[in-house]
């Protein structure tokens, strides 16, 4: 049987996020946090919020995670562009997430070297 503690602790050594925000994300003590390590039964739902903090999917190695994800899996729909689940929820794919949010990098940047340009001309009047 899996060895949920030893997971959990892996996957936030991993992350490199400190053990006392990631705690404090769960409204729990780092203490507490550090307890779970040894528990071989984390709780399903601290494994979730957990996940939620670090950005990590224990579906990969949480048996009845992986039972839970490809029952949600079967049960959604795609479009192409956007992906729906049985009641009709809508749900942006991860890669049109990133391709937005490079977009959004890019026009920053561009903003913040106009930016610049317009103070040295202003300058040097």
């Amino acid at each position: 049987m899996e060895h949920r503690g030893e997971i959990m602790e892996k996957a936030i050594r991993r992350s490199g996020i400190a053990i006392t925000f990631i705690a404090r994300r769960m409204q729990h003590s780092a203490k507490w946090l550090y307890n779970q390590f040894s528990r071989p039964n984390v709780s399903v739902d601290h494994l979730l919020d957990l996940g939620e903090i670090i950005n990590y999917d224990f579906g990969d190695e949480v048996l009845c995670l992986k039972k839970y994800r490809a029952k949600f899996l079967s049960n959604m729909v795609s479009d192409g562009e956007m992906v729906y689940n049985a009641s009709g929820e809508m749900f942006v794919p991860v890669s049109k997430y990133i391709e937005l949010l490079e977009n959004h990098n890019r026009l920053l940047e561009q903003t913040r070297l106009l930016t610049r340009k317009s103070k040295k001309v202003t300058k040097k009047k």
